[in-house]
């Protein structure tokens, strides 16, 4: 069903993260599948699942996509990561020959707070931590130690606006912008733009992105 959603994608995503093991362990039945298939434990176990997948998205001509905690479960290559735990996980990822989208919780995880909450105590409440927009338009996608052969398993970039905080579509945008178009510089030229140029560009959005609609966000 997710694949006829998508029909020009080629990656379909089937998450794999934060997958807690202790129901496994204490269940029968999944107990005697890991014997059964000859496995190690229980994160082997959700390996062979997720690699099952994975030979079903290929038959449908498509390829797997998961978070960076697949990397430990014996998937081939052939499994696309998508690193969210830091730059090392994507870095380790891409010299592994396994193709990464970058989503570094650390720059890209667009539901912290995009200014100090100790210095800005009146902007709306965040999940917790500080991703600045000059710390987004940092972020180096591909590690600068990766050789020629390994820098292009680097694919993408992603940032991530997950909404257990964000109750209107006002907050997302102003969460979501002006670091949405550090991004964008970022997944084209690369890090290396002097924030205090790139602000004054961005600052000439902000009467065209509020005229559609769109809360922006404060920056310094």
């Amino acid at each position: 069903e997710v694949v006829e959603m998508f029909p020009d994608s080629p990656y379909i995503h089937l998450g794999g993260d934060e997958a807690v093991k202790d129901q496994w362990k204490a269940n029968p039945e999944v107990q005697a599948r890991i014997k059964q298939l000859g496995l190690k434990d229980e994160e082997a176990l959700q390996g062979w699942f997720l690699g099952e997948m994975e030979k079903h998205l290929q038959s449908l001509d498509r390829k797997a996509l998961g978070w960076d905690e697949v990397r430990k479960m014996g998937l081939k290559s052939t499994f696309g990561i998508m690193a969210w735990r830091g730059p090392d996980q994507a870095a380790y990822a891409a010299r592994n020959g396994y193709k990464v989208v970058m989503a570094a919780q650390s720059h890209l995880y667009f539901d912290k707070y995009p200014l100090d909450p100790k210095l800005h105590p009146d902007q709306p409440m965040a999940i917790g931590g500080l991703s600045t927009l000059e710390n987004v338009l940092s972020l180096n996608p591909v590690a600068p130690d990766l050789t020629a052969a390994q820098a292009p398993n680097i694919v993408g970039v992603q940032a991530c606006l997950w909404t257990e905080y964000i109750a209107t579509f006002d907050h997302l945008t102003q969460m979501a912008l002006p670091r949405a178009l550090a991004l964008a510089e970022v997944g084209w030229h690369g890090p290396g733009a002097p924030y205090p140029a790139f602000k004054a560009r961005v600052v000439k959005w902000k009467p065209i992105l509020t005229k559609w609609g769109s809360k922006v966000g404060a920056f310094e």
